[in-house]
């Protein structure tokens, strides 16, 4: 697949088999004399991990523990532009979600933790939960393209508790539409530890980090990433991803000399995914074609009977998958 064609060359229309009118459950038969019409329900998603970042959530959920640490005067002015942000985007019918992994974040000089990145709060809150209740809560070392970040373990009650409590704290001011995404390990590797402890890991960096995003909303609609191939947990990623019935959102369709992803992932084993295009990655504007591209690609892969269950189109940029990614579902 290159970057200046299509899967399969297809410039035709939308088929009449859309898979996201069937996984919506809303397609209808209409038309007449032979043609097929669909009607189907569109929901537009946003990522808003970036734009979240910076609102104190990290202390406001640290009253919850009885400790109490002040919101800047900015961080007070950024929560509230954030809340009418998205209440504005609710009111537009765009569905707003979160990333909940909990690691450090990408850059040295913001060393608090992700999706949430006050450092001076985070690290005043688990020094104040250790000095009153004697407990040092431990990290993991995650490498990633020649960066270290500290990954909050939840295995750890403590971590799981922090959690939930800032998952409830974002609910109870930026507002919810139930939808989380939660990362498995990605491209990186864990320090140390043998293949099954490694593998343990990887399974409960989703798992119990489920069970702690739904302690604070029950109501919650999971998310997460591809398993890479290339990662040396990706075989316990693939049965973590499986078990879970996540949506597995990604945006690497159109990526030239590439084996796509559900291609290599079984088309995610009957799990509902996304893909799309990657519209800015590693400083470089549109490296795997435009637009039209990617969504002549879509219109091909429309017609691939085993792509029934692929739930929408996305629209993204980098780091990560993106800081503001829109999701066409």
């Amino acid at each position: 697949m290159s970057a200046n064609r299509s899967l399969n060359g297809a410039t035709s229309a939308w088929p009449t088999f859309p898979p996201t009118a069937a996984i919506a459950g809303t397609a209808k038969k209409s038309g007449s004399s032979g043609s097929i019409g669909w009607s189907k329900t569109r929901i537009n998603t946003c990522e808003i991990g970036w734009p979240a970042r910076y609102t104190g959530i990290e202390a406001l959920a640290a009253a919850k523990f009885g400790i109490q640490i002040e919101l800047t005067p900015w961080q007070e002015q950024n929560l509230a532009m954030m809340r009418r942000l998205f209440d504005y985007a609710r009111m537009c019918g765009i569905r707003c979600w979160h990333e909940v992994t909990w690691h450090m974040p990408w850059l040295a000089n913001e060393p608090g933790s992700m999706p949430y990145y006050d450092s001076v709060q985070t690290a005043k809150f688990w020094r104040k939960y250790q000095e009153s209740t004697g407990k040092i809560v431990p990290t993991v070392p995650y490498k990633w393209c020649g960066l270290t970040f500290q990954w909050l373990d939840p295995r750890m009650p403590e971590v799981q508790e922090f959690i939930t409590a800032c998952v409830a704290s974002q609910m109870e001011v930026l507002g919810s539409d139930h939808y989380y995404y939660i990362g498995i390990g990605g491209e990186g590797h864990f320090g140390s530890g043998s293949p099954e402890e490694l593998d343990e890991l990887t399974e409960a960096l989703l798992f119990k980090t489920i069970d702690a995003v739904k302690a604070a909303d029950p109501q919650a609609i999971i998310l997460t990433g591809q398993p890479f191939a290339y990662a040396p947990t990706y075989q316990a990623q693939k049965r973590a991803v499986k078990k879970s019935e996540a949506i597995v959102v990604t945006n690497f369709l159109a990526v030239p000399q590439r084996i796509p992803d559900f291609q290599l992932n079984d088309y995610y084993w009957g799990l509902r995914w996304t893909n799309g295009m990657v519209v800015h990655c590693g400083k470089h504007t549109n490296p795997w074609g435009d637009m039209k591209v990617a969504v002549e690609n879509a219109k091909a892969l429309c017609q691939d009977p085993r792509a029934y269950n692929w739930w929408g189109f996305t629209v993204g940029g980098s780091p990560a998958i993106g800081p503001t990614s829109n999701r066409t579902c």
